[in-house]
């Protein structure tokens, strides 16, 4: 039995609403996954008490001795008040584009990233993206072969 131009649209319909919902099923994993590694990159591994320790002329990140105690892209917790400031928008459809948009605005996240006279940049961005990207292009590509098997249901 031949289709319908009718049915065939209303097919197509509904696969384009169930792709859309799919791939942002899988974005949503990815900006939880991306804030969720954001706030561990901000969360580094000394404590306030350990990085006193650290910056005593005599201890292991001194001027004698000017070596990171850890990997520049982790920022250490002190206040807290930078992790907290940490933000997501998104993810949401913009034409047919799926956006997020992860943002701290306050001036701290800024002087970390780029560095001020006294202070060597944080290259966290590039580390955050590096560390989730095989994940995040796992999850699109599960995403796409289930539309693709969807599809071949049609």
């Amino acid at each position: 039995m031949a289709a319908s131009a009718r049915d065939i649209a209303k097919a197509l319909r509904r696969a384009r609403t169930e792709i859309r919902r799919v791939l942002m099923r899988a974005e949503v994993e990815n900006a939880n996954d991306a804030l969720a590694t954001t706030l561990g990159y901000f969360s580094g591994p000394y404590t306030k008490a350990e990085l006193r320790a650290l910056y005593n002329p005599w201890g292991p990140y001194s001027k004698t001795s000017p070596h990171a105690p850890a990997a520049y892209a982790f920022v250490n917790v002190q206040s807290g008040q930078t992790r907290e400031q940490w933000g997501i928008d998104g993810p949401k459809w913009v034409g047919d584009r799926i956006v997020t948009v992860i943002e701290n605005p306050s001036q701290i996240a800024e002087w970390l990233l780029k560095g001020t006279r006294k202070m060597v940049p944080r290259p966290y961005v590039l580390a955050i993206e590096q560390d989730i990207a095989p994940r995040m292009e796992r999850r699109r590509k599960e995403a796409w072969d289930e539309v693709v098997r969807r599809l071949q249901q049609l």
